[in-house]
């Protein structure tokens, strides 16, 4: 076979999440009448805080689970306890256990000033983008189809190799050389609807730097301190929800055009009607959410591509079939960016070994080969190891004749 799937299990359902959500999203952010930056940022990190249940599920889980009881410790005496304790005492103020202790609590102080720096950098990727933005125009969103998602796979694929050591190698390059001449193809169309170049391309390079870099830290922070996406997307948002209502309780007492969440409930919700389509968008912004930090943790930041990209083709097609299309979806570029689209996303699942490719060796270096000459090297070394020691027992039967 010319194309195979890597592995086919549950986690790439996780590559769905993200499109189907962001797109079901849609609809119930129509909930949303009247909505501003300040409180769009604060819906999004507030949504966060929907991994607190899945948090509580564990808890409950390792709570109520049986404790393991060593069956020697049932048949200790009173003076074995209290030896037992007296060791136990002793141990406690060993050098060695000082030292531990100072170490753990010199991760913990690490962990916690890595995840403050991941909400500052959360929260500005995710308000500036949207603040920023204001200064683009209308044809400017054409580029999301070529420029943005150029720089978002060059960006994610380097800040991958450099912060989390993600190595490349020819079916990375091979992918991402494909992907790149279907990107040209679309921004060369594009081109004609663009009056300024410049301000599209330094918006999206910061945007997507940001963005990149947000989310590689995620992976290595989960690679380091061994924390689930749950864990962190709690914290999260319970220290950015607490930062921006501090921030807006006051601006909008001291000075109420600057503030935006208040108004923003004032506004929007009036009735229990309004409040539970509220909670309701909330949820679905948090699934889809979850979508690409569950891809991040099982897999790495550059998979995010897949369901990206799955994402804004299922976009440009509700975009230019439908009714009210502009000129940019005309039946031509349709057709074009539609096969480009298909080519680019067929490259992305290369890319990130979900199909691999087995001719001119772009299957050597895949997880999946990878770990079958591992298996056949462990193989051939267990029946080695036979061999030798069938040869031993058979010379020491010798010996004893």
């Amino acid at each position: 076979m010319f194309i195979e799937f890597s592995e086919f299990n549950y986690k790439l359902l996780f590559f769905l999440i993200y499109p189907i959500f962001r797109r079901i999203e849609g609809f119930t952010d129509k909930f949303i009448e009247e909505d501003n930056k300040l409180f769009k940022t604060f819906r999004h990190f507030l949504s966060f805080l929907f991994s607190g249940i899945f948090l509580l599920i564990f808890y409950f889980k390792t709570e109520w689970a049986p404790k393991i009881i060593e069956p020697g410790n049932k048949n200790l005496n009173k003076e074995e306890k209290e030896q037992s304790e007296e060791e136990s005492y002793s141990n406690n103020l060993d050098q060695i256990d000082i030292v531990q202790k100072y170490r753990e609590r010199k991760r913990k102080r690490k962990s916690a000033l890595y995840l403050f720096s991941l909400c500052f950098l959360g929260l500005f990727s995710y308000y500036g983008r949207d603040y920023f933005s204001q200064y683009l125009e209308k044809e400017d969103a054409y580029l999301n189809h070529s420029l943005r998602t150029f720089l978002e796979l060059t960006i994610y694929s380097a800040l991958s190799y450099l912060l989390i050591k993600q190595k490349l190698y020819k079916h990375h390059l091979i992918s991402f050389a494909s992907i790149t001449s279907m990107l040209i193809i679309i921004f060369i169309i594009t081109l004609r609807y663009i009056n300024d170049i410049l301000i599209p391309i330094i918006f999206f390079f910061i945007s997507e730097f940001v963005f990149a870099l947000f989310d590689v830290l995620i992976k290595r922070y989960m690679n380091v301190f061994y924390k689930n996406p749950y864990f962190i997307m709690f914290f999260i948002g319970v220290i950015v929800t607490f930062l921006l209502l501090f921030y807006d309780i006051i601006a909008y007492f001291v000075n109420s055009e600057i503030s935006g969440i208040i108004i923003g409930f004032q506004k929007n919700i009036n009735s229990v009607v309004d409040f539970l389509g509220f909670i309701l968008d909330l949820f679905v912004e948090y699934l889809w959410n979850l979508g690409i930090w569950l891809l991040i943790f099982y897999f790495t930041p550059c998979h995010f591509f897949v369901s990206e990209y799955a994402s804004q083709f299922i976009y440009f097609i509700i975009k230019a079939y439908n009714k009210e299309a502009d000129f940019y979806y005309n039946t031509i570029n349709r057709i074009i960016i539609s096969i480009c689209y298909i080519v680019i996303f067929f490259f992305c699942l290369v890319f990130n070994e979900v199909l691999i490719l087995n001719f001119w060796g772009l299957d050597y270096n895949t997880k999946k080969r990878i770990c079958e000459r591992e298996k056949n090297e462990y193989n051939d070394i267990k029946e080695n190891c036979i061999v030798i020691r069938d040869s031993v027992t058979t010379e020491e039967s010798y010996d004893d004749l």
